[in-house]
């Protein structure tokens, strides 16, 4: 028998993608704290207060859900982008759309300031991934 060697292709990572990726590493840490905070929050709240209004211990559950919700997403987008997925490149551009668009109804409704610098943000993350020619070539060989 021969054994025949098969080449294995390892696909370098594109600088830009491994930096969103830990990006949205960081992001799922960041809401999976806010989640277990919300949890020490709601189980205080309860302890301590009782008689607690039932519609604000609906918004702290709807806080929990959402940020658990938030951290399994970006967990998901960030290893698939890792490992150069081509559904994550499409999932994080369409995230990244909603979450402008939810940020621009922030800013007009709130007028936070730091909203614009977040939109500056997933608005970079959007033209990198799909005008950057080496990210273009890197999932299109991937795919």
């Amino acid at each position: 028998m021969e054994k025949k060697n098969k080449q294995v292709q390892i696909r370098e990572i594109p600088s830009g993608i491994k930096i969103i990726s830990i990006f949205y590493y960081i992001c799922s840490i960041a809401s999976a704290i806010y989640f277990l905070v919300n949890i020490i929050l709601l189980i205080l709240l309860k302890v301590r207060y009782s008689s607690l209004n039932l519609s604000y211990i609906e918004s702290i559950i709807i806080y929990i859900l959402f940020s658990l919700l938030a951290a399994v997403i970006f967990f998901i987008l960030a290893r698939g982008l890792w490992k150069l997925k081509h559904w994550a490149r499409i999932s994080s551009i369409d995230l990244s759309i909603a979450i402008i668009i939810y940020l621009i109804y922030d800013l007009i409704k709130n007028q936070n300031i730091i909203s614009v610098l977040i939109i500056w943000g997933f608005a970079m993350i959007i033209t990198h991934l799909l005008l950057n020619e080496k990210v273009k070539e890197t999932f299109k060989d991937n795919s």
